[in-house]
């Protein structure tokens, strides 16, 4: 999970935090999105803004930095101004949902696994209104979880943007989403703060809670690691969300064994 107030990482796993760590490139919103897979956690800015120059970079699951960096901010051709505030990754790209662009729409773009080369893949508001904010991929059948801050939905579109099903999970202010595809559910963070829900992807909601150890507040991209070649995570991989918040599978394992 990416807390970008206190410029930390955290990897949670069953209810609580394992361990945490400081984004030593720009930090804060120009590394406040991120997306994990093959072990690779890779970092973007919250707004892009062609030229301007922060770096963002790549970090391993322990918290050591990877190679230089690299642009924080890339856009889409023609596009000048952008914002997304949460990530996903395939295993062979990286997505963003764009909150609000100067285009009046809400895309969702297709990167390289270190946020470079954007290209739209399409578009699912065009309003302009800053509905879209979260997403999320699923390996199970290959494609894209959407929610947002401005709409009460998650809708599970295509690769090629065609609406395959959608539910309301009864709130906006949805933030960092992720897919845990050891056992096909979604988890939410509801409100950016420490309060994560677990849903089925019929509509079912499975639990509710917060994380031992979790910084108070400002969660708005987080995500379980998917790997090329092996779309369901290792075992001990199962529970590792980037910035702590996926691990709750970990915690309806427990209470069942309890």
């Amino acid at each position: 999970l990416n807390n970008w107030a206190d410029n930390r990482i955290y990897v949670v796993q069953g209810t609580s935090v394992i361990y945490s760590f400081v984004k030593t490139r720009s930090g804060s919103t120009e590394e406040g999105i991120l997306a994990v897979s093959n072990g690779v956690i890779s970092t973007k800015s919250f707004f892009g803004y062609q030229g301007s120059g922060t770096t963002a970079g790549q970090y391993t699951t322990s918290g050591t930095a990877i190679g230089p960096g690299y642009a924080a901010n890339t856009t889409p051709s023609g596009t000048s101004s952008a914002n997304s505030y949460d990530g996903t990754s395939s295993g062979t790209n990286n997505f963003a949902v764009e909150y609000l662009n100067n285009l009046n729409s809400e895309r969702v773009v297709q990167y390289d696994l270190t946020w470079q080369n954007p290209v739209p893949i399409f578009t699912t508001v065009n309003s302009g209104s800053g509905q879209q904010l979260s997403i999320a991929y699923d390996p199970l059948n290959n494609s894209l979880w959407i929610g947002g801050w401005g709409t009460s939905l998650l809708s599970n579109y295509s690769m090629t943007g065609t609406l395959l099903s959608s539910f309301d999970v009864g709130h906006g202010f949805n933030s960092a989403l992720g897919f845990d595809a050891a056992d096909g559910t979604l988890w939410l963070d509801w409100g950016q703060g420490n309060n994560f829900q677990q849903w089925s992807t019929t509509g079912a909601l499975l639990q509710s809670g917060s994380f031992t150890g979790l910084a108070s507040g400002n969660f708005l991209s987080g995500e379980f690691e998917v790997h090329a070649q092996s779309p369901v995570p290792a075992p001990g991989a199962l529970a590792l969300l980037a910035l702590g918040l996926f691990g709750i599978g970990g915690l309806r394992r427990k209470r069942i064994a309890a």
